[in-house]
């Protein structure tokens, strides 16, 4: 039997450009097992179509943890 673990992604937001997402960043650092699946929009959070969003949504598959 072949134990496989899924990937560690992870979404930040700001609603403005003006804001920082430094922040959050540091935060979920810690719980990710590499960078490049962190993935993060500058853009109010009243849909769900923004570019950051879409393009995790499209990467995640079944057993991937969303952080």
């Amino acid at each position: 039997m072949v134990l496989v673990l899924g990937i560690n992604f992870g979404y930040i937001r700001v609603s403005t450009n003006e804001k920082n997402l430094e922040r959050q960043l540091e935060a979920i650092k810690p719980y990710m097992t590499d960078e490049k699946y962190i993935y993060s929009d500058k853009v109010s959070g009243k849909n769900i179509e923004r570019d950051g969003f879409q393009s995790m949504l499209k990467a995640i598959i079944k057993g991937d943890i969303l952080q």
